[in-house]
């Protein structure tokens, strides 16, 4: 039980040092938004790319686990955007209430607290519930908020709609909110490191031989005016600021058993 704690603890402890961050004004609010993309598009897209490159992705998966856990989360959309109905929410507010009742955080804190609790073969599963996430939930979700823009007859009372009076129809909203979805990076990520692993290619990765180093540096040097007496016009006039931008890149290689060092 300690081992688990001990685990949990850094990733949690991450997420309250993050909020008193912004509590304190030291994360500025809008940073977040930025913050959230990079970890969307790079840091949890390489992570998905390299569990499936090493075929992490095809362990564990199956179909009775696809079924059950959309069959789960389907039910508890279903009572989500029920109890919205009965609130008077509109169609879009209604849509966002379901699909957060059921959509779990298993991309930001699931997928890597899993597999650093259970190890890399626990990628399967969760990725596994990720496909049904985004493909699925957010797909009908979204695609329930954009079909019908007209508010429902009995919740006339409650929050309008503020879509396009043009109805696009549910098929066009669900096979719209499809193509947003096979955009997501996750998905991508996923597909390219089963296409990696497939070819049976390996991803590059850093070694402890060789390092790889670029360096782009600009320099200044301030002008001036001329303080001492003068014969010409020209001697009088200001010299002008001066800057220099360089260049460089190189390696610095180890071989033969720590006997040879090559700089270049």
């Amino acid at each position: 039980m300690l081992d688990v704690l001990a685990l949990m603890a850094p990733f949690f402890g991450l997420v309250a040092l993050g909020w008193i961050a912004a509590r304190r004004g030291l994360l500025p609010v809008d940073g977040i938004g930025g913050l959230m993309t990079f970890v969307l598009y790079f840091a949890l897209s390489a992570l998905l790319l390299r569990l499936s490159a090493q075929g992490r992705l095809q362990a564990g998966a199956s179909a009775t686990l696809l079924l059950v856990y959309a069959a789960a989360s389907l039910a508890v959309m279903a009572l989500g955007l029920w109890w919205a109905r009965r609130a008077g929410l509109s169609r879009r507010n209604g849509a966002l209430v379901a699909l957060v009742t059921a959509f779990p955080n298993t991309g930001f804190l699931g997928l890597p607290l899993l597999t650093s609790l259970l190890g890399p073969d626990a990628a399967g599963p969760v990725a596994a519930t990720l496909l049904i996430d985004v493909l699925v939930s957010c797909s009908l979700a979204m695609a329930w908020a954009h079909s019908h823009p007209h508010p429902h007859p009995g919740t006339s009372a409650g929050e309008p709609d503020d879509l396009p009076a043009h109805d696009p129809g549910p098929l066009a909203a669900l096979l719209s909110s499809l193509k947003g979805a096979l955009r997501n990076p996750l998905l991508l990520a996923m597909a390219i490191g089963l296409a990696v692993s497939a070819l049976g290619l390996s991803l590059a990765k850093p070694v402890d031989d060789v390092l790889l180093y670029a360096n782009v540096a600009k320099g200044y040097k301030a002008g001036s005016y001329p303080t001492l007496s003068a014969s010409l016009f020209s001697q009088y006039l200001p010299v002008v600021q001066e800057s220099v931008q360089s260049y460089e890149a190189g390696f610095k290689a180890t071989l033969l058993d720590r006997t040879l060092q090559l700089n270049g």
